[in-house]
């Protein structure tokens, strides 16, 4: 008798699945139901807060759904070339619905995609997981212009140092690039709670960061990279120390950089601390997972200059040649040639991370 029940149930549901879309059909045991999809006169609408990006800036969008988004887990949205066909190969990024963004703007239900080059792209957003488009949002990203793009660099001494016979490898990182368009920020002494605070005779502190960001460096396809670690772990020096882990002072700290630069139309570039001048001998360990959580958390471009290095100092048989090598006359800083190796690295890293960054380099 059930079977026949059963039989008959899957013939109703054939028929009102023909003649409406607002019911799909779900299965308890042996009993057939149904759930309420999309209704004919509530479809969601996608939009942005803008329709023009720069090659490089996160994309954000925004769905206006009508009904329940959380309904249903493989609810999504791609970004898509425009006029494409909504094959998956044609997917440039996407997320899931109920994946959403922790944004600056108003309302709910912003999603941040990383940015594209230049060209005219859609964002759709399918319902129940078919390749249907419920909704679109069509927008441009312009093409950087490598005269008016920047790099902006904030970080400890190892990115910037003026100690007679030592250098940070963010002044060695011009060497690599096309024009003079490096502002290096970092200053030496400094952790991502310590930066925050003026500098009473230089530019390197973040209140003049943020002026650049303000002024010649927004929203034109511009980057800052951010390193900090080795001062941030001194925990006997109060101006200085952050907790790692996830939520702790240094995610926060490091979050807040994120922040603010996207704010100002600049894309925000976590960089892992470099290691330290021994071999094999990770002495950073509890701050480059909390900045790996960060660049997952938020959705961060991450270059792991932390690994890249351990890993090429570790080709050295000991500490000695090691710091011949690369060092000055201690475990953490670098001579000339060492700067200027470690620059490479991180354009090297750069240009496998993002087509965007890379450009930025010759």
């Amino acid at each position: 008798m059930k079977q026949i029940i059963k039989l008959f149930s899957v013939l109703i549901l054939s028929t009102i699945v023909k003649a409406s879309s607002n019911w799909v059909p779900t299965t308890m045991g042996d009993i057939i139901t149904f759930v309420a999809s999309v209704p004919f006169n509530e479809k969601s609408t996608l939009t942005s807060y803008k329709a023009n990006y720069n090659a490089g800036e996160s994309i954000w969008i925004q769905i206006d759904d009508k009904r329940n988004i959380n309904s249903y887990p493989k609810d999504w949205i791609g970004i898509y070339p425009k006029n494409s066909n909504n094959d998956w190969d044609n997917v440039l990024d996407w997320k899931f619905v109920k994946d959403k963004s922790d944004t600056q703007f108003g309302g709910h239900n912003w999603y941040e995609f990383d940015g594209l080059s230049e060209g005219a792209y859609e964002a759709r957003v399918f319902f129940r997981n078919p390749y249907r488009i419920e909704a679109s949002y069509a927008f441009t990203v312009k093409r950087n212009n490598v005269g008016n793009a920047r790099i902006i660099l904030i970080g400890d001494s190892t990115v910037y140092n003026t100690v007679h016979g030592e250098r940070g490898w963010g002044t060695a990182l011009i060497d690599y690039m096309y024009k003079r368009t490096l502002y290096n920020r970092a200053r030496a002494g400094s952790s991502t709670k310590s930066f925050r605070k003026d500098s009473p005779s230089s530019e390197h502190d973040w209140k003049h960061t943020k002026e650049l960001m303000k002024g010649p460096c927004s929203n034109n396809g511009s980057f800052l990279l951010i390193q900090f670690g080795h001062n941030d772990e001194n925990i006997h020096a109060t101006y200085n120390y952050a907790k790692p882990g996830r939520n702790e002072a240094y995610y926060n700290g490091l979050k807040e950089f994120v922040h603010e630069a996207r704010m100002q139309g600049v894309t925000p570039v976590l960089v892992t601390p470099v290691s330290r001048l021994f071999v094999n001998n990770r002495t950073h360990k509890n701050y480059v997972e909390t900045m790996k959580y960060l660049a997952e958390d938020a959705n961060v471009l991450l270059l792991d200059l932390e690994e890249k290095s351990y890993k090429e100092f570790g080709k050295y048989s000991n500490n000695k040649k090691l710091r011949t090598k690369f060092g000055h006359d201690d475990k953490a800083h670098f001579n000339p040639v060492g700067a200027h190796i470690i620059a490479g690295w991180v354009k090297e890293l750069a240009c496998k991370k993002s087509q965007n960054l890379c450009s930025q380099f010759k």
